[in-house]
Order: structure tokens, then C-alpha cells, then sequence
């Protein structure tokens, strides 16, 4: 099971309206200890950014630095689906890396997901919401 803060719950659903119509994204920090999730909110420079998101390869790598700064785990990617299901898209799917984690905001049904990418398909994780 993962943890999340209300109060990072909160900035995912700021993050999201304001982005509207869209794509926002970021790559997620895990306390390897409590399995607590951090967003490290950063910059969707897709052309297309209401039907996907990019990350430039500098600002993942300046992002990761800051989160093993921080002695957290990179875990994987936040991004939000502005009018669709919180659950991976067929371009999700084309575009997983390794064993990563997936967090999922959407902005129609207000709906917060996680999914591990075991190598072969997505798996929704538990994830629990803690003031």
C-alpha cells in the first residue's frame, strides 16, 4: 500500500484545474520507509498537451536529483487524463518504463488512481489518502 498527503492531494487537483484543458504531469518521490508519495509537479512540453504529456529528458533528470536530495526513491510519473478515466490510456501504455509506478488524477470524475507497470501490464495499487 501507498500514502499520499491530503495537502498533495489537494495541489494534484489544483495542479489539474489550472492545466485544464491540458495534460499536467511530474514524477513521483517514494519515502522507501513509509511508502509516503511526493509529486514533483514539472513542465508538459508536449505539442499536443491535451491528449498527452512530455517530459524533456533534462527536467527528469534535474527532477530526479532533487528527489534522491531529498533521500527519496524516484518511483515513476504523475499525469492527469483532463476528460477521460483515471486508469492508463492505450498511449500510457505505449510509453511505460520499467518497473514503474503511475499516478493518474481525472479532472471529469475528480478520481485519483495508481498503477505499477510490472513489465508486462498495469496493475492498480492501493493507495491511501492520509491528512
Amino acid at each position: 500500500m501507498y500514502y499520499l498527503k491530503k495537502k498533495q492531494l489537494e495541489l494534484i487537483v489544483q495542479y489539474s484545474k489550472i492545466s485544464y484543458p491540458n495534460e499536467c504531469c511530474g514524477l513521483i518521490g517514494i519515502d522507501t520507509k513509509s511508502n509516503f508519495l511526493t509529486i514533483f509537479f514539472v513542465k508538459n512540453n508536449s505539442r499536443n498537451p491535451r491528449n498527452y504529456f512530455l517530459i524533456k529528458s533534462v527536467s527528469i533528470v534535474d527532477t530526479k536529483n532533487k528527489i534522491e536530495s531529498l533521500n527519496l526513491f524516484f518511483g515513476g510519473f504523475f499525469h492527469n487524463h483532463p476528460r477521460s478515466f483515471a486508469k492508463p490510456t492505450k498511449t500510457d501504455r505505449n510509453f511505460k518504463i520499467g518497473h514503474s509506478i503511475w499516478l493518474i488524477y481525472s479532472n471529469l470524475y475528480n478520481e485519483l488512481n495508481l498503477f505499477e507497470w510490472n513489465g508486462k501490464k498495469f496493475i492498480k495499487l492501493e493507495l491511501k489518502i492520509i491528512e
